[in-house]
């Protein structure tokens, strides 16, 4: 049977100990007989809410199979002991598709880390900017890159980080 397997990892650690859990989280995936598809890292995002006073976390979604139900029982509960110390949530749905980093562009953006798509056929958004004064000019439309909106954001959450780092 495919499973797909999303967890969140806190901002608080560095790249190399993100890593170091998406590698335990795997070995702990193959220990109990799963046969691991595709692992994809979706990348650094704000939280829908604050969990343990933490707003941002790292996103990764797992497809694996598994053919003994009783081995996805034992995996649940190892990884909810992970989420005491390494992982904030995690999700283990059953599916039949494959594992598609697109269907996550709605809710994280066409950027992911394992995606190899270019940036250069992105469409350009349109922003309205509104004066207000007694003669009504025809609206002016301002293009603003997907490359600079990523930049702001990334900048934001750089910031972000050193508070954290700083607390």
């Amino acid at each position: 049977m495919h499973y797909e397997l999303l967890y969140i990892i806190p901002l608080k650690y560095t790249d190399e100990e993100n890593n170091n859990i998406i590698k335990e989280v795997e070995d702990l995936l193959t220990s109990h007989k799963a046969k691991i598809l595709k692992s994809a890292k979706l990348g650094k995002r704000k939280l829908a809410y604050k969990i343990k006073h933490i707003s941002y976390g790292f996103y990764v979604a797992v497809q694996f199979d598994l053919e003994n139900k009783d081995n996805l029982k034992a995996i649940n509960q190892e990884m909810l002991i992970k989420t005491n110390n390494n992982i904030l949530r995690f999700q283990i749905i059953a599916t039949s598709l494959t594992l598609d980093e697109s269907k996550y562009e709605g809710m994280f953006g066409s950027k992911t880390i394992s995606s190899e798509k270019t940036e250069k056929n992105v469409k350009v958004k349109e922003v309205k900017i509104e004066k207000k004064k007694k003669e009504e000019k025809p609206e002016e439309k301002k293009e603003v890159k997907k490359e600079d909106i990523d930049k702001k954001i990334e900048e934001l959450m750089d910031d972000k980080m050193e508070d954290l780092k700083n607390q």
